[in-house]
């Protein structure tokens, strides 16, 4: 027999093969599975690899609150383990790490103590392969801070370090290379609001994570640039301050997101006050953020879309509940805007919530559609209106009281990309995933307060209990992929 030497490139799908399940690429981006924490209850799973979006369950102790919980993946999209904190608040180290199954890999009790240092109510948890590794991940979460002192008497509105931990896991066990690190900045541990995000690698491969700085009391923030790579995390560079008057409830609520095209940042500043910067549009490439790159919006003077109803012509949201009376609950509708998505295209930036009017007050909520392809800062503006339970004071927006109509209301509350194509939300005292069907096109709008149901041929997905929260995944990035390996001039081919 002839041997012969070759020297070529092999493209080699790394799988892991657990439990006996070999996977293979399929269509899409984003998360190929949902990890979603009950309420009350275990932990549901949302299958996008499946042709109609299958639930599962998995489970693991009860929490006191909803947390987030999100999942890791092998090169080939096989669900490995997910995140998910105990939801006790005055406990330190209780984010835990489970297995696909629900067996505990890091915990408080036997498995990898203690668990890591993380915030009980950290939406915006994020999980990122190490480059070049194929059983090593990195996991970013804000630091538990205890709730004494708090604002609130709550840790969660304190501004918190970001931290990292670098596990490996091979199919059975789990081992905590890194623990709780704080992400530095030029040699600092800066504070942060929950606003972080992980980009999709950039043409030459680099994989970036961000984070939004803010200090307690400060008007100023900004957003810090992280190079991702096998040895560690890296401090690249700082976007320069934005402005926005500072509110103690900002971080927990301010985010930060970035397209799936990798092109575009979008930065809330969580508020309750009219006429404030709401969002910052940035670029990802921080020396193209000049004055025109860096857009500044105001949820008030975007130009509402007529809905042939009631409006009949565009007209700035500010003016539309002047003019007309039915629209008076408008005045509110900027106030506490939490979270935002972009559309899979990147034109449309989603928000959900708003409608804020005083304490303890049921209210106006809403899924807004800001077209990025119209002129800013002033772009358009589609709305759905959620209304509240109880009496309902059309001036403002106001339903009934929390102590008495609660469990009746159904305000929007998260919003995310999903691999199928579509953009989901979900509301309050509600087991759904509400589906916008083709979110890269307008929305239909609907002014008049009514049960906001913005699905059609792709239908909204049942949980088996009520949940809030959605993993927040990479956007744009393809967890089944294959990686590239020279063999060299002496491989033996036989």
């Amino acid at each position: 027999m002839t041997v012969k030497r070759w020297s070529f490139k092999v493209i080699l799908v790394q799988c892991f093969i657990l439990a006996g399940v070999l996977s293979y690429g399929q269509e899409g981006t984003g998360l190929p599975l949902w990890t979603t924490a009950l309420e009350n209850g275990p932990v549901n799973t949302v299958d996008w690899m499946s042709a109609i979006p299958e639930v599962g369950t998995i489970n693991t102790p009860n929490s006191p609150v909803i947390p987030v919980s999100i999942p890791a993946f092998s090169r080939c999209g096989d669900f490995l383990f997910f995140v998910k904190h105990s939801g006790i608040r005055d406990s330190e180290t209780d984010l835990f790490i489970y297995d696909k199954d629900g067996i505990p890999l890091v915990d408080d009790n036997h498995a990898n103590t203690p668990g890591l240092q993380g915030l009980y109510a950290d939406r915006e948890i994020q999980i990122c392969a190490v480059p070049g590794k194929t059983d090593e991940w990195y996991i970013f979460y804000n630091e538990w801070h205890s709730d004494y002192g708090a604002p609130g008497g709550n840790g969660i509105y304190v501004p918190a370090n970001i931290l990292y931990s670098v596990v490996q896991y091979d199919g059975n066990t789990m081992e905590v290379l890194e623990r709780n690190v704080p992400v530095k900045a030029n040699g600092s541990a800066f504070t942060y609001t929950q606003g972080k995000a992980i980009s999709i690698p950039d043409e030459n491969g680099n994989q970036y994570f961000y984070g939004l700085r803010r200090s307690e009391n400060s008007n100023l923030f900004s957003v810090d640039k992280f190079l991702v790579n096998i040895d560690g995390i890296e401090f690249v560079e700082n976007s320069g301050n934005m402005n926005g008057t500072f509110f103690y409830l900002t971080f927990l609520s301010s985010s930060l997101i970035i397209d799936s095209q990798n092109d575009k940042i979008a930065i809330l500043n969580y508020n309750q006050n009219q006429s404030e910067t709401d969002l910052y549009i940035l670029n990802t490439d921080f020396s193209k953020n000049t004055d025109k790159e860096m857009t500044a919006v105001c949820g008030g003077e975007l130009i509402l879309q007529p809905d042939n109803q009631i409006l009949f012509s565009p007209m700035m949201v500010q003016d539309v509940y002047q003019e007309f009376p039915q629209l008076g609950f408008l005045q509110n509708m900027e106030k506490k805007i939490s979270p935002i998505e972009f559309s899979p295209d990147g034109r449309y930036l989603y928000f959900a919530n708003g409608g804020y009017v005083s304490p303890g007050i049921t209210h106006v909520s809403y899924i807004g559609q800001i077209d990025l392809s119209s002129s800013g800062p002033n772009y358009d503006l589609r709305l759905t209106a959620e209304i509240p339970p109880g009496p309902f004071d059309v001036s403002t927006g106001a339903g009934g009281s929390y102590s008495m109509y609660g469990a009746e209301d159904h305000r929007t509350v998260d919003i995310q990309k999903a691999r199928d194509g579509m953009v989901y939300f979900t509301k309050s005292n509600s087991n759904t995933l509400f589906c916008i069907d083709n979110p890269d096109g307008p929305i239909e709008q609907m002014l008049t307060p009514g049960s906001i149901d913005l699905s059609g041929e792709n239908e909204n997905i049942i949980l088996n209990g009520n949940f809030y929260y959605m993993p927040d995944g990479i956007d744009g990035f393809d967890y089944i992929y294959p990686l590239e390996f020279d063999l060299g001039e002496d491989t033996c081919i036989l």
